[in-house]
């Protein structure tokens, strides 16, 4: 039996050994790929298009479609990915029959390594792509750990989940020079599974909490048809502060900003939460920030953004909106940008764990108009886009750049956040 204790003791030694070699193997002091994640304007209208081109709500059920997605935007979405998972960078190159990515994502600073970097590659074949090498770091991980860790990870989504296996979405995907081309067939049953996902059932316990005291203050307010932004904000997140004294500030305060984003928005939670048909209503008014309709609906529609996917995302929607005024709408508004900006700065320091306590009970009691929006009567708005170019030089410009920089500023000294 000697021998039986030995081998456990090997066993119990080796183990941890292999685990932290692994992951002095994995992580690594340098990044393979330097890139900053940009989001430009047209980057946002292509996947804007995408989207539309194949909107799951225009789909039926089991309808069979193909989407080409190219080269550059694989890597911006991966790239976006990413700076989601908190910086680095990625590349990918499709070639014929091939895709290889490349990919560092930053760490919290360590002894170990302060950089994770992949690189793998697929190959096409009659159905879906396969996997032909994956690295991490100095790690060579054996293709059938990967593809066995892979098969794993799907089984215990559909176990979860019951959602459709990646065969019964996708049929095919074709590798070409520079783009790929996906084959699918659409499941109605994807919408549910996602939102589910995404909306646990204590998130939607949280909506129906807010929504059902958004229902009691609008009420309360009467008959005027205009109402500020802070008079709303302060009984919701004073809510908030009460039920994150045994719960989560930073999902508390999300679900404040979604039930208000809804409500100035006109459009229901039915969408992150189906049974909100059949709760009471609150009634309509006009919200308002600075005294204006517009700067309500950029503060809110910029904080959410921003708390879902980063101020990258948030900045880029707010900007191309504003191009796309200048083209054909109310005419470019650095005023507008102000308000986006605002509510970018707002979102995402009211769902940081660092401030998310603080800054609920800051609005659940003293909060002003000005503590939220900054000076922006000064600044120049309804702008054409020939009379934006010859005052600004277009985006990007150091005309354009300084006055950013005033606005962003000004939204860093508001005192909300000192």
């Amino acid at each position: 039996m000697r021998w039986v204790f030995r081998a456990v003791f090997l066993i119990l030694i080796l183990i941890p050994i292999s685990v932290i070699g692994a992951a002095f193997l994995a992580l690594e002091d340098q990044p393979m790929v330097q890139r900053d994640v940009q989001l430009t304007p047209d980057e946002v209208q292509r996947a804007k298009t995408l989207f539309q081109e194949h909107d799951p709500r225009t789909l039926q059920n089991g309808e069979v479609k193909t989407m080409t997605i190219s080269q550059q935007d694989l890597s911006l979405a991966s790239n976006y990915l990413v700076y989601l998972l908190g910086g680095g960078g990625s590349v990918v190159t499709v070639t014929d029959g091939y895709l290889v990515s490349k990919t560092t994502v930053k760490l919290p600073k360590n002894p170990v390594g302060e950089y994770i970097n992949v690189d793998l590659g697929l190959a096409q074949t009659r159905e879906l792509p396969q996997l032909v090498h994956l690295r991490i770091g100095r790690l060579e991980i054996p293709i059938w750990i990967a593809e066995k860790g892979l098969q794993l990870a799907l089984n215990q989504a559909y176990v979860e989940t019951g959602s459709p296996t990646a065969s019964e979405v996708i049929h095919k995907v074709a590798i070409h020079r520079n783009e790929i081309q996906v084959t699918y067939q659409w499941d109605a049953n994807i919408t549910d599974i996602v939102r589910n996902m995404l909306v646990s059932p204590e998130d939607q316990e949280r909506l129906k909490a807010y929504h059902q005291r958004l229902t009691q203050v609008t009420a309360n307010i009467g008959s005027r048809s205009t109402v500020s932004l802070v008079r709303l904000m302060q009984p919701l997140f004073a809510l908030a502060q009460e039920r994150s004294k045994t719960g989560d500030a930073v999902q508390e305060n999300r679900a404040v900003i979604l039930v208000l984003s809804d409500y100035i928005n006109g459009r229901g939670l039915r969408r992150l939460a189906p049974d909100s048909e059949h709760w009471p209503q609150p009634v309509r008014h006009k919200v308002t920030l600075a005294g204006r309709k517009d700067f309500s609906q950029h503060f809110i529609i910029s904080a959410t953004l921003s708390m879902e996917g980063g101020n990258l995302m948030s900045n880029a929607i707010g900007l191309m909106k504003e191009i796309d005024d200048s083209r054909s709408g109310s005419g470019f508004s650095f005023t507008d940008l102000g308000a986006d900006m605002a509510g970018t700065r707002f979102g995402l320091q009211v769902t940081t764990p660092t401030s998310a306590s603080h800054l609920q009970r800051r609005l659940a009691n003293s909060v002003r108009e000005q503590d939220l929006m900054p000076e922006v009567s000064d600044l120049p708005e309804g702008l054409s886009e020939p009379e934006f170019v010859q005052r600004f030089g277009g985006v990007d410009s150091p005309r354009y750049n300084q006055l950013v920089a005033k606005i962003d500023r000004r939204v860093a000294g508001l005192s909300l956040y000192q």
